[in-house]
């Protein structure tokens, strides 16, 4: 689960101005949606009790293990265990990336609209 970025844009596929305005919109909510599930403290605390648990572990096969531990990881990765007040700048750290990451694709598209034209 790479839980803090969302999926890439729809825009690498179909670009309109339609588009690009639904994604401004969409993409911010997105992102908190991500961060919220990535760092929530109840989901990880239930995944790394199965994980913990030998009895409920062993009725797992390799690879539901393998995708546990991968989860767990990514959770951790995501600030599960941060303070308040670190989860909120990666938060606002997240949230720049999007935006930066939307401009970027914008361009790369309008910049390939300008070597097709030419």
């Amino acid at each position: 689960l790479p839980l803090v970025l969302p999926p890439a844009s729809p825009q690498a596929v179909v670009d309109s101005p339609a588009l690009r305005a639904a994604v401004e919109v969409t993409d911010p909510m997105r992102t908190v949606f991500a961060l919220r599930l990535g760092q929530s403290k109840a989901i990880y605390d239930a995944l790394n009790a199965l994980s913990s648990t030998a009895a409920l572990r062993s009725r797992l096969n390799a690879a539901q293990q393998r995708l546990l531990s991968i989860t767990l990881t990514d959770y951790r990765n995501n600030g599960v265990g941060l303070p308040p007040a670190e989860r909120a700048r990666m938060k606002t750290i997240a949230m720049k990336l999007q935006k930066l990451s939307t401009n970027y694709t914008n361009n790369v598209m309008d910049a390939t609209k300008v070597k097709r034209a030419g």
